[in-house]
């Protein structure tokens, strides 16, 4: 199997642990289509994670828990918008 395959393998593996985590909690995700959910929840936290790790590769412990908490509140607010996300400190 090539790298390419590999990646895509990953990715797809990725996207069904991460729907079906969606759909065990479907009764609380206002989001109506639980596909475009995990496709936009996935995308959205790979390419942020990406240019987090590109842009500021020696950020601090304190600076990637910043990171992790505005991500975390990006994606609660989307999928659970009624939920307060309350931000480690």
């Amino acid at each position: 199997m090539g790298q390419l395959a590999e990646i895509r393998a990953i990715e797809r593996g990725t996207f069904a642990l991460i729907k079906d985590y969606f759909q065990e909690r479907r009764t609380e995700i206002t989001v109506a289509d639980i596909d475009t959910a995990t496709f936009i929840c996935v995308t959205a936290v790979e390419a942020l994670t990406h240019e987090f790790v590109i842009r500021q590769p020696d950020a601090t412990s304190r600076e990637r828990d910043r990171f992790v908490d505005e991500v975390t509140k990006l994606i609660v607010g989307y999928l659970l918008p009624h939920r307060v996300f309350v931000a480690r400190v």
